[in-house]
């Protein structure tokens, strides 16, 4: 009985001390190395606090999924699968996230079997800032598109 009412008090310090945010703010919490003096690598908890402000401007794109198999953005337009392709930099400049703006609209993987063997054509917003998809293993933010409809476009 006692380790439960441990766990149980654990969980009630825990959750008490949580900051409250504006409605539009999401905080996250990341390892980011520091190099001391004799250059050794150590790690320190850094706070980031990162807007969920749409833009203004209601946009319609057309993107591919690429499939990475990590935590990586997943959506990527031809011209910017073009220009990734040249370059081969940062995948973070030339890829996107996308997420549904409520729950009620399907996500790509919802509407296809064969989720390659189409396109999508999305309509929404672009947050202002860019995104952290809070999967494990993220890298970095990425541009990231909140969309409110979507149609899968045969290849």
């Amino acid at each position: 009985m006692k380790p439960y009412l441990f766990f149980l008090f654990f969980i009630l310090i825990s959750c008490a001390n949580q900051k409250v945010l504006e409605q539009n703010e999401v905080v996250i919490i990341s390892d980011t190395p520091e190099i001391s003096s004799n250059e050794e690598k150590t790690f320190k908890k850094k706070k980031i606090i990162v807007s969920k402000e749409l833009e203004n401007e209601i946009k319609t794109i057309v993107v591919s999924y690429a499939g990475w198999g990590c935590p990586y953005p997943q959506w990527v337009t031809a011209k910017n699968k073009r220009r990734y392709e040249r370059k081969k930099s940062n995948i973070h400049n030339f890829f996107y996230h996308i997420e549904p703006c409520n729950k009620s609209i399907a996500s790509p993987f919802d509407l296809v079997k064969d989720i390659n063997a189409y396109k999508y054509r999305l309509t929404g917003y672009y947050y202002k800032e860019k995104q952290y998809i809070h999967e494990e293993g993220e890298q970095a933010p990425a541009r990231t598109f909140c969309y409110h409809k979507i149609e899968a476009i045969k290849k």
